[in-house]
């Protein structure tokens, strides 16, 4: 699978992510993608090869989805470093090889079992709660069957990431994009989600977190 990576020309919004461009923000976010990849670096190789999910990308989102924390589950039930739901974790699970085209990789499947072996709602939220290789793992998994959805064109897996795929809210952002589009006129198009719009600036804009990860940590 190839990936099509737009980078987005920020325009100047009165929005959070504004200030990313000071140099003190700055700072503070390469110190947080440089914990992250001290933290979680070795989680996300031991699964960036199976699922083909390049680590800046994960990386990135992790910073902004969580600020590399674990966080607990909020209002729409997303749960920890990379904000996975339980809807999420039974979607790509269960329906793995709909999404893939392809069986679920016995080593997956494998370390699934072995840090979630009791797989009710609760059991699963708690896992994503405590584990940060498991819900790092469920979050590429996302991301994976999220880039054979959308060709992978991260420009769009992200917007549907952030909007709560396979979630009740899993059309929101995603539903009215059905042709090929570049990354400056997605965050200009109205239909989508301020949030979201706002999301791919934070990770693919101008100073963003991909940005700062390739401009200091390749």
């Amino acid at each position: 699978m190839s990936y099509t990576i737009v980078k987005v020309k920020v325009p100047d919004l009165k929005t959070s992510f504004s200030n990313y461009s000071q140099p003190s923000v700055k700072q503070a976010n390469i110190n947080m993608i440089r914990n992250i990849l001290s933290n979680y670096g070795d989680i996300i190789s031991k699964y960036k090869g199976i699922l083909s999910i390049p680590q800046p990308i994960v990386v990135s989102v992790i910073a902004t989805e969580s600020g590399g924390r674990m966080v607990g589950k909020n209002a729409f039930g997303a749960i920890g470093l990379m904000q996975v739901t339980y809807p999420a974790f039974v979607e790509v699970t269960a329906n793995w090889k709909k999404h893939v085209k392809e069986d679920m990789p016995a080593f997956l499947k494998d370390n699934i079992d072995r840090l979630a072996p009791n797989k009710s709602q609760s059991a699963i939220e708690s896992k994503l709660a405590s584990s940060a290789e498991f819900n790092i793992l469920v979050g590429m998994m996302l991301l994976r069957v999220l880039a054979e959805r959308f060709a992978g064109n991260f420009n769009r897996v992200l917007v549907s990431y952030n909007a709560g795929a396979y979630t009740k809210s899993q059309n929101v952002g995603t539903k009215p994009i059905q042709t090929p589009i570049d990354t400056a006129l997605l965050v200009a198009d109205k239909r989508v989600p301020l949030e979201s719009r706002n999301y791919l600036q934070k990770v693919l804009g101008k100073n963003g977190f991909l940005e700062l990860y390739l401009n200091n940590f390749v």
